[in-house]
């Protein structure tokens, strides 16, 4: 004999979810487990198309003169919006300005409208 199961408050609530009528089903982890696997290979392989990608724009960028790169973008003043421009070079690293040796930080966030 096959003992009732327990009714619960929370297994009404967890039944008045479910379609009316509808069949219970169990979880197939086998194909949890494959799809999961599809899962990790895309994200393996989207990673290393962007990698790819962004090498091939550095690689790109990096053979562009910066006489070349100044002529392209010289239209952007005339546009009706702010566009980048280059001024020396396509590609490079600035060190950030020292920050001044007495400064202070005001900042309003709203909340107290």
């Amino acid at each position: 004999m096959v003992e009732p199961a327990l009714i619960t408050e929370s297994s009404h609530a967890f039944a008045a979810a479910l379609p009316a009528g509808g069949p219970l089903m169990a979880l197939d982890l086998g194909k949890t487990i494959l799809q999961l696997d599809q899962v990790a290979q895309n994200l393996g392989s989207a990673y290393s198309d962007r990698q790819s990608r962004l090498a091939s724009l550095l690689q790109q960028a990096g053979s562009v003169t910066v006489e070349q790169a100044i002529q392209q973008t010289q239209s952007a003043q005339q546009r009706p919006f702010m566009a980048a421009q280059v001024e020396d070079t396509l590609i490079a690293s600035y060190a950030p300005a020292a920050p001044p040796r007495d400064w202070s930080v005001v900042s309003v966030d709203g909340s107290h409208i």
